[in-house]
Order: structure tokens, then sequence, then C-alpha cells
């Protein structure tokens, strides 16, 4: 009878340790291997599920809080599918071991691993481990990134059209859970970081904080200092906010040019950034849709004194 190294008891009691799961096959009797590979790869597709609950966690609290909820579903489709967009762009190699199924599933997981994979619920489970595996996966390279990308914005694709299906008149409905809302938002501050200026910060940041104060729209008592932390990648448990004194639709258009012209990297919603940046910044995408459907003939869809920012904005190039 032919002796082999390992037993499928020896892998339950943590006693065998590798990379990848092939690379062990000759280690067990082909009964062993197949009963431990079987259950690895239950184990994977669980945290792949898992992990996709996870985006649909986060994705569900950003959109119950919002008032503007088609606005926040097309912002997380544009972000999943620039996502996307980067990897086969930047990554072609990832994407096709994405394809052929290099996602994961080979890796070698102890027993313990896999009980703590089948153990983990995404969406009763603790908000602060499911909060952490999002962002781990959020901003991630690998193959597997790109499988939770795919199936992410299948699912994000799927929930639009159920949308669309309400043919009823569109009335307001709010399902906030207050306590989670403020957990969320404690989390975000500990756990994030204020905008990243993109282009020349040593230059165009001073310039843009003498321009903002010379108009009358920060207080004359922001520092320079505290200005760029705004746009430095600080924590936000650091930010001092800057004193926006200018009208609350300037802020929310000065927020939404930077992002739209790619003046600012970000790690989450640019407007849940700005409560943290900016004093009188709650519920900026509300103000930013009030001065779209604004029909005043000399600034229509844009709002008062617009122009004051577009020059400042345009004249940092």
């Amino acid at each position: 009878m032919e002796k082999y190294e390992y037993t499928y008891q020896d892998w339950l009691d943590g006693n065998v340790q590798g990379e990848y799961l092939n690379d062990l096959r000759n280690d067990f009797s082909p009964n062993d291997f197949m009963k431990i590979e079987r259950r690895i790869r239950e184990a994977f597709i669980k945290r792949v599920n898992d992990i996709i609950k996870a985006f649909r966690r986060m994705f569900f609290i950003h959109f119950n809080m919002s008032l503007v909820k088609d606005e926040i579903l097309s912002d997380w489709i544009d972000k999943i599918e620039s996502k996307i967009n980067k990897f086969r762009d930047k990554q072609p190699e990832t994407v096709f071991m994405a394809r052929l199924g290099g996602d994961g599933k080979n890796k070698f997981l102890t027993a313990i691993q896999v009980e703590e994979y089948f153990s983990f619920d995404a969406e009763k489970g603790n908000f602060d481990d499911v909060y952490d595996l999002y962002k781990t996966m959020e901003e991630g390279t690998k193959p597997l990134n790109y499988v939770i990308y795919v199936n992410f914005l299948k699912w994000l694709n799927w929930f639009k059209a159920e949308q669309l299906k309400n043919t009823s008149e569109p009335f307001l409905l709010l399902n906030t859970n207050i306590d989670e809302e403020n957990q969320l938002r404690e989390l975000l501050k500990d756990k994030n970081t204020s905008y990243k200026w993109q282009n020349n910060p040593n230059e165009e940041l001073p310039k843009l904080h003498q321009n903002l104060l010379a108009n009358g729209l920060i207080n004359t008592n922001t520092t320079l200092d505290q200005f760029k932390a705004v746009f430095e990648a600080k924590p936000l448990n650091k930010i001092k906010p800057v004193d926006w004194v200018g009208d609350k639709n300037l802020l929310a258009y000065f927020v939404d040019y930077i992002y739209s012209n790619r003046l600012i990297h970000f790690n989450i919603n640019q407007w849940s950034v700005a409560e943290f940046c900016f004093t009188n910044a709650r519920n900026l995408a509300q103000s930013k849709d009030r001065y779209l459907s604004n029909k005043n003939i000399k600034h229509p869809g844009k709002p008062k004194n617009y122009q004051i920012l577009d020059e400042v904005l345009k004249g940092l190039n």
C-alpha cells in the first residue's frame, strides 16, 4: 500500500502548509486530496459570494442614505466600470488569468481558514469586518479582484433594470438606519483620507487657496496648510474642515468640477469626503440636483455665480 506524506486528518489538524493546492497533490492519497480540494473550492466560492455581498451592503448604505438614488447608482456603476476598464487597459494578463480561472481557486487554505470563510456572514455579520473586507478588495489588482468587479457590475446592472421596472409615479422613500449611518460616518472618518490633488499641487493649491479667499468663498482665517490638507490624502480624522462661506450650491459645483475633471483622486464617494473637509457640506448631491434643474436663462443647469469658480479653476492651468 502506497504511503503518503499527509492525510486528510493532518489537514484538519493544521499540520499542512503550502501556497498552492496543486503543489500538494502528490502528498495526499487521491481520496484525501479530492476531499480537501472540494472543501477549499466550496470555501472559495463562498468567499467570492461574501465579497460581492460586502460590496452590495456598502452600496445599499450609500443608496439608502441618498435622496438622489439614481445618481448614487450611476456613480457606483461608473466606478466599477472604470476599475474593469483599467484592468483591461493596464493588466490584460491579469484579465486573461481571471478568465482562465486563475482567480484563487487553486490557492491552498488551511482547515481553519476554510472554517473562517464558511462562518463569515457578509449580510448580517459585524459591520467593521464587512467594511474591512470591502476596503481590502476595493483597490486590489489580482485576478480575483477582476472577477469580483465583473460580477458586482452584473448585479448593479440587474438592480438598475429592476429599478426601471417601477413605472408608478416616483416618490421619496427613505429607509435610513440612523445608527448604521452614524457608524458609517465614523468608519469613513477613521479609515479614509481626504482628496489627493492630481496635477501640480505645490503650484496649483496655493493659487487655488488665494483665489478662493479673494472671491470670498472660504473664510479669511483659512491657512494654506489647513487648505492643502484637504487635497493631500490626509486621514479624515486629522482634517480641520475648511469653512466654506460662499453659497452651498457653489461648494457642490466646486466639488463636482474637481471630480468630473479628474483634478482629484479619492477612494470613496466625493460627496462623503466633502462632509469632512468643508463646513456646510451635508447633502451636496442634492444641491447639485437642484442647480442642474435650474431654468434661469442666465445660467441654466448651473448655480448662480458659477462663472467665478470656472475662472478660478480654469486659471490653474
